[in-house]
């Protein structure tokens, strides 16, 4: 694998490989400063382009994101190879795939676990590199998957709590500011993701509903709408009257901020939950907690678990009934009273 030097002083090199079909082609690339670099680069792209399970590492990687640029959300790919990037990378980025046995594996796995990260997080980092080896089973060659081998760390921590009604009204009697109190009742009543909500423009309030097509989260510290979680979460959520009524007075208030009914992030909406939840003397909780706590409400009415989808955007009910599952074991008892009045 040879590299050559331009006139004007720099390098390049100049190669045939096969890809992954067998197809013979020519390849060249230029401008490097070095001839070291030059031949990293050619060994690095002949590695990715034949696919053969004797790759490293860092090139099965260097596939792997390419192909979830084209399948993942810009918000999901930054947080996703962040930790790749910290936690996998340096420990496997020379290893020839085929070298990376259960052993391999469970050595990172130790050093992870010593690391003090939460069980959720240690799961997380788990099914990363899972991942990217199952993409190198699925694709490139590659016999079975050490990271299913060596079995898993951590463990999938879902957090979910939840306040009552009575818990909202005493933490909506601390809310001052106008802006304020209308982004909680409706977190509250409508069970909506906080993106979801911080989208929202007037256009998509009706009088009895609001229509959900999009979301906001951050992207490197700047403002990112984008199509909402899931297909299922393009919706439109009806009102109670009540909410109906306070976001016309809250649309007069706010005439002239905008065409978005709020200016906050998730961010500082988080920061100021957790405060008014102290002044009020509650159990601090989440903003995705809200969502629990409508979810918790309807249910405990006896809402069809259907129509709770529905509304909150998930796929099935079997999605809600699988998240709230330990709410429904309390219906237990109602459901034997009911038999027993029949």
């Amino acid at each position: 694998m040879p590299a050559y030097k331009n006139d004007a002083g720099r390098w390049y090199c100049a190669f045939y490989y096969k890809d992954w079909t067998g197809k013979r082609r020519k390849k060249k690339k230029e401008s490097f400063a070095t001839k070291r670099e030059a031949l990293e680069w050619e060994r690095r792209y002949i590695e990715e382009q034949a696919g053969a399970p004797t790759m490293s590492f860092e090139a099965l990687y260097g596939l792997y994101k390419k192909d979830c640029t084209c399948h993942l959300k810009k918000s999901t790919m930054i947080s996703k190879f962040a930790m790749i990037d910290k936690h996998i990378l340096p420990r496997f980025r020379q290893l020839c795939i085929t070298e990376i046995t259960p052993a391999t594996v469970r050595a990172w796995q130790t050093e992870v676990l010593g690391k003090g990260y939460s069980q959720s997080y240690c799961y997380s980092l788990h099914r990363q590199l899972s991942a990217i080896l199952n993409f190198a089973c699925r694709y490139y060659g590659l016999q079975s998957n050490p990271v299913a081998r060596a079995g898993s760390i951590g463990r999938n921590e879902v957090h979910q709590a939840f306040w009552t009604l009575d818990d909202f009204h005493r933490f909506a009697m601390t809310l001052r500011e106008p802006a304020q109190i209308m982004l909680f009742y409706l977190l509250f009543w409508t069970g909506c993701r906080i993106g979801e909500v911080l989208a929202l423009t007037w256009d998509d309030v009706d009088t009895d509903a609001i229509h959900i097509s999009k979301t906001m989260s951050r992207l490197r510290g700047a403002p990112y709408i984008r199509a909402p979680k899931t297909r299922e979460s393009v919706r439109t959520v009806p009102l109670p009257a009540f909410i109906s009524s306070m976001l016309t007075d809250y649309k007069r208030l706010t005439v002239y901020t905008g065409p978005e009914l709020f200016q906050i992030t998730s961010s500082a909406a988080a920061r100021l939950l957790a405060r008014h939840a102290k002044q009020a003397g509650l159990e601090r909780i989440r903003i995705h907690d809200l969502r629990h706590s409508h979810a918790s409400m309807l249910i405990q009415a006896g809402v069809p678990a259907i129509a709770i989808a529905e509304r909150l955007g998930h796929k099935n009910a079997q999605t809600t009934l699988r998240v709230y599952a330990h709410l429904y074991e309390s219906t237990k008892d109602e459901v034997v009273s009911v038999l027993e009045k029949i």
